[in-house]
């Protein structure tokens, strides 16, 4: 093939017109050929909107000859239908996200309202100002009374029916119906080991069951363990002023069951270890407690379904509250019906807070009057025994002009008791100085 090739040079292609001609060589046959293009129709096409390449190779191709194009094919359709408003400071803030933005925006809690599931944990030393919970407010996050009671938990939040629940709001006030929970008062000197009938009561407010309450001790000066022998229980009623109603809980220390007699002063259903708790007793209604065979101590019967820890009175006041109920004129540690061997012992020193009349009748028609007041006023009317100096029940004992002890004893005797003293009357023989005695009063339910 020859060589037909025709070097153009550059100031030539500035002067041509816009219907100048640019010679093409074909390179197939070499012969030189001639094609018309008008200038201007070449700068239209090559200007035009789009280009259509086919199996066509781009070395380092330039966008407005001042931008480099890096990124491979896939990387570019990768952003096939992002927004075109969409800046790359925008784009960078999704930099390290593993999973949909959306679906981890919905799992976190909204600022309006918010509600949790789970365990709530804040930050120590976390400060919550003038925090709000409402009435649904709940989980293992909130204390319970019985939390507050032994104080085991120290990062819940208490809220008032928690401190209801609890024994805080009745800090001045001891919530324990039972008088004598702790076997502390023994007006009676109840012995150990005694046979204790049916409806016979020992350490004071504590009576035999149905099939007796026999009972063993050891007398201490504060709260005192019982031991109930086999087949025998011990009961004990609640003044009914002292009974608000609802639901109570029955605690107890040692072995032996129990079982709440519910707007009943007698117990029944099964037995059942501590604490017992019963629902439906009415306000102002009788109440009890029966207890079987065992060990027992400290019983506390509260108001509510949390068992408080036992709260005894001082003695004192247990004292006090007991001889509401029963009261003797003996000296607290004297038995009933002790033999004070008048002989030997003179009246005054005996007598004590018993009933004591000494002034001289001429007559054995005049009538003698003594008068003894109750330490503490009665639930009720009680019911009076006396006891002549030789601790013989149901007599007096009779006086002779110095003061003395005569043997044989007033038979006929007037009363007239009230809740808070016992008025009493009687007979002696003629010449007599009067009579004395010592008495019990009871009005045990």
């Amino acid at each position: 093939m020859a060589d037909n090739k025709k070097t153009t040079k550059l100031d030539e292609l500035s002067t041509l017109a816009s219907t100048d001609l640019i010679i093409g060589i074909d390179d197939v046959s070499g012969t030189p050929t001639t094609t018309k293009v008008e200038l201007d129709t070449l700068d239209d096409y090559l200007s035009a909107s789009e280009k259509t390449l086919t199996n066509k190779t781009l070395t380092s191709p330039k966008i407005n000859e001042d931008v480099a194009v890096t990124s491979t094919a896939t990387e570019i359709n990768v952003l096939d239908g992002i927004p075109t408003t969409l800046t790359k400071t925008e784009l960078g803030y999704v930099d390290g996200v593993t999973s949909a933005i959306q679906t981890q925006m919905n799992l976190k809690a909204p600022l309006a309202s918010p509600t949790f599931t789970g365990t709530v944990v804040l930050p120590n030393s976390q400060i919550l100002t003038t925090p709000v919970l409402n009435t649904s407010f709940s989980g293992t996050a909130k204390a319970t009374g019985a939390e507050i009671n032994t104080g085991t938990e120290d990062g819940k939040i208490v809220t008032p029916k928690a401190i209801e629940d609890s024994y805080i709001g009745l800090y001045f006030y001891n919530p324990n119906v039972i008088i004598n929970p702790g076997f502390t008062i023994n007006q009676r000197v109840w012995a150990s080991d005694a046979v204790l009938a049916d409806g016979i009561y020992g350490h004071d407010r504590w009576k035999g069951g149905a099939s007796g309450g026999d009972y063993t001790f050891t007398q201490l000066n504060g709260p005192t363990t019982i031991t109930i022998k086999a087949d025998k229980s011990l009961i004990q009623v609640v003044d009914v002023k002292n009974v608000v109603g609802g639901t109570y809980t029955l605690s107890w220390t040692g072995t032996a069951q129990a079982r709440l007699g519910i707007d009943s002063a007698t117990p029944s259903g099964d037995y059942a270890d501590s604490p017992v708790t019963a629902t439906g007793q009415t306000a102002g209604t009788v109440m009890s407690v029966e207890f079987d065979d065992g060990t027992l101590g400290k019983v506390q019967l509260n108001s509510g379904s949390v068992a408080l820890p036992f709260m005894p009175k001082s003695f004192e006041d247990e004292l006090g509250a007991c001889k509401r109920y029963f009261e003797k004129s003996y000296p607290y540690a004297t038995a009933i019906g002790t033999d004070f061997d008048m002989g030997v012992v003179a009246v005054d020193t005996v007598i004590g807070r018993g009933l004591w009349h000494s002034t001289n009748v001429a007559a054995s028609t005049d009538r003698k009057r003594a008068v003894s007041s109750f330490e503490v006023e009665k639930r009720t009317t009680p019911g009076m025994v006396y006891y002549d100096l030789a601790g013989t029940a149901s007599r007096m004992t009779s006086l002779d002009t110095n003061g003395g002890y005569v043997a044989d004893a007033i038979t006929e005797q007037y009363q007239a008791v009230v809740a808070d003293a016992v008025h009493c009357a009687g007979h002696t023989a003629a010449n007599l100085s009067g009579f004395c005695c010592h008495w019990t009063a009871s009005a045990e339910l």
